[in-house]
């Protein structure tokens, strides 16, 4: 009916070009139907346009939560001054909601926004969130939000250092302290991080590692050290901050780029890897054919691509680099690999490994078998049971029966047993199912997506992915509607009870076990 097509469209429209049509969306924010005004909301608050904000900001105190989450979301500074709305109109709207809204979703986004508003109020109501805050979920939007604020925020250097080292804050918390203080004041906070060096807590290390290498101070030598950690998650985070701290003068970590070629975890080498191809020395081609050929006895397939894109690199620069690649290894019996061959050398492959389709599924008739018998009964049911509560489940196996035939198979295992949550954004997702911890694992093999027709709401459980068709063992909750993620990524499910739970979760909680409900 018309509901349904408006209500979609509305969902679709700030996908268009430029400008966006305010006065067609307007008039929908003073529909009575409250799914239709947060879409409008939404369709406004999507892209910064200025008449967008201005006609949004009058809706900040709409009796819908969502229609206020997406008006706040609206509300930048920039924007705010070039709508004629005016910086300080703004700002109180989103210092009312950021402390006073009863709905989380308002309040997060009121709390991101103020990091586009620098100044002592917006610093004194940022510091009180993360202090006192209703939930720890807040806490982290506000420490982002001073992050965000950088240099501008060098008042609150002291509060932020407290933090850090707080051991009464949760270790998340205490992280997201370290990182805002790294942009804020990144001299204080490569000292404070000396001291987290050693800490027991990896997530602490990896921040410490974080601010040691954005210093640019003397510490940089030792990054090379915590290569060296007997945490893999630490080395890859020394190697990733190394690279981003260093810019276009990557050449200077050479040494600490090849010594993470040695490395026996797969995301130390991919991220090494991923120094070399911004190197793109050809000298350094030897070694990374070698780490191609190592690549081939990982689960994981991140160090291979990587690997690939380091030669493509070394080819641009030193044309050959390729052909030997070519001679020496055969055709590659993954296919995201062999997409990548052909996505960096095109016909180059005709005569040595063929086109990379059809993708091998590596599937037997009884597995499909299986499958189809989940599919028969449209609806699955597990429950999460986490460190914070339980999170009960619907399963959508009609609509994507090989994902939740994955997941339930997984979990049947135990394979999500005791795994951390490994990523948090408040209301946006709570991600889980990486038995590394960092959002870099996986089980070893990946599953094609399975798009449909179910929206990302509130409580949608989605696959996580890393491109196209690259589905392992990693999902998603939202914490509220996500349309720019609808017919993107698999939709396999809804959270039916529990969302209060999905909505404390930090990184660093546990999934203590997975179980279908029979």
């Amino acid at each position: 009916g018309v509901r349904q097509a408006v209500g979609m469209a509305l969902l679709a429209i700030w996908r268009q070009g430029r400008p966006l049509p305010v006065d067609a969306i307007t008039p929908w924010l003073r529909s009575a139907d409250t799914e239709i005004r947060w879409r409008a909301a939404y369709a406004l608050a999507r892209r910064g346009e200025p008449r967008a904000t201005a006609a949004l900001f009058p809706f900040a105190a709409d009796p819908d939560p969502l229609v206020r989450s997406y008006a706040a979301r609206g509300l930048t500074g920039p924007m705010a001054d070039s709508s004629g709305v005016g910086r300080t109109a703004a700002q109180e709207a989103l210092v009312r909601i950021a402390t006073q809204d009863p709905a989380y979703e308002a309040r997060i986004n009121a709390l991101r926004s103020l990091g586009t508003f620098p100044g002592v109020r917006t610093l004194a109501v940022l510091s009180d969130v993360t202090a006192n805050p209703r939930n720890e979920h807040e806490a982290t939007a506000a420490l982002e939000s001073i992050q965000r604020l950088g240099r501008d925020a060098a008042s609150s250097a002291t509060f932020l250092a407290g933090i850090a080292r707080s051991d009464a804050r949760p270790v998340f918390i205490r992280q997201t302290a370290l990182a805002a203080l790294a942009d804020v004041d990144s001299t204080r906070a490569a000292e404070l991080a000396r001291g987290l060096e050693t800490s027991p807590e990896w997530r602490l290390r990896a921040a410490a590692v974080r601010a040691i290498a954005e210093s640019g101070g003397p510490g940089n030598h030792r990054l090379g050290t915590f290569v060296a950690d007997p945490d893999p998650r630490i080395g890859a985070a020394a190697i990733e901050q190394a690279l981003t701290a260093a810019g276009d003068s990557v050449g200077r970590l050479r040494d600490l780029l090849m010594a993470g070629l040695a490395h026996r975890d797969a995301i130390v080498r991919t991220n090494a890897l991923s120094g070399l191809a911004r190197l793109a020395d050809p000298a350094t081609l030897p070694a990374i054919l070698d780490a191609y050929q190592r690549a081939q006895t990982d689960t994981l397939n991140d160090a291979a691509l990587a690997a690939v894109a380091a030669v493509a690199a070394i080819d641009k620069k030193q044309p050959g680099a390729a052909a030997r690649f070519l001679a020496r290894f055969p055709r590659s019996g993954d296919y995201l690999v062999r997409q990548r061959v052909q996505a960096a050398w095109g016909d180059t492959l005709a005569g040595a490994w063929g086109a990379p389709l059809p993708i091998e599924t590596n599937r037997s008739m009884a597995d499909y078998e299986r499958m189809a018998a989940v599919e028969r009964r449209e609806i699955r049911r597990a429950t999460i049971v986490t460190s914070r509560g339980d999170i009960h489940l619907e399963l959508f196996a009609g609509d994507a029966p090989q994902t939740v035939h994955s997941f339930l198979t997984l979990a049947a295992n135990g394979f999500f047993d005791g795994q951390e949550w490994p990523r948090v954004v408040p209301n946006f997702v709570v991600q889980g199912g990486d038995p590394r911890g960092d959002t870099s694992g996986g089980p070893g093999y990946v599953i094609r997506d399975e798009l449909n027709r179910n929206l990302y709401l509130r409580g949608t459980l989605g696959m996580a992915l890393s491109g196209p068709d690259t589905g392992g063992s990693q999902w998603f909750v939202t914490h509220s509607p996500q349309p720019h993620l609808d017919a993107t990524y698999t939709v396999f499910g809804r959270v039916t009870r529990g969302m209060e739970v999905a909505e404390r979760l930090l990184p660093g909680d546990r999934i203590i076990r997975i179980r279908e409900n029979r």
